[in-house]
């Protein structure tokens, strides 16, 4: 038996093509190349909830992972550590596609920053849009950032504020 509800497979909604049914789900989020939450309602997580055959078509469309954000405010640290360990999933679906990416460190404990910041960095590659906030950030990861390659960017939004008090607020020369 299994946990998932029995769905009559005779419903008209499983008479319509795949790719209808694919169109449906791009136009469920948010315009590319504005993030969709990675749980919840506008997420294409949601989707794979309704039933086993949707979660396999939502799964096998790379266009519906491709704009992936780290940065919903007031969620519990366990959920900061599951969304991280989520958009590593997203960032799988999505290839080969190129992505959108938001990151706001400000939201994340001091130990799942760099991580975070890492996780985007695995696949800059194919940046086509981003958005960070690397407030406070260890200036190493930005140097990081500063040394890849982004040969799909078209748009980047890097805001880079360090505490008065704070060590090496200058970025070293050369980066």
């Amino acid at each position: 038996m299994t946990d998932e509800p029995s769905l009559n497979t005779r419903s008209p909604v499983h008479a319509i093509p795949v790719e209808i049914l694919g169109e449906i789900f791009l136009q469920y989020l948010p315009v590319y190349p504005v993030c969709p939450p990675i749980l919840g309602d506008a997420s294409p997580a949601k989707l794979g909830q309704i039933c086993s055959h949707w979660r396999n078509i939502a799964h096998s469309m790379p266009s519906l992972w491709r704009a992936v954000a780290l940065m919903h405010c007031g969620a519990p640290p366990a959920a900061k550590e599951a969304e991280l360990e989520m958009a590593g999933v997203w960032l799988q679906r999505s290839a080969p596609q190129p992505v959108a990416v938001a990151l706001d460190v400000r939201l994340f404990k001091d130990e799942h920053r760099t991580p975070a910041l890492e996780l985007l960095l695995a696949h800059c590659e194919r940046w086509e849009h981003g958005y960070l906030n690397l407030h406070n950030l260890d200036f190493a990861a930005v140097r990081k950032l500063l040394r890849s390659k982004l040969p799909l960017l078209r748009q980047l939004e890097v805001r880079l504020l360090r505490h008065a008090n704070a060590e090496g607020t200058e970025l070293p020369h050369p980066l």
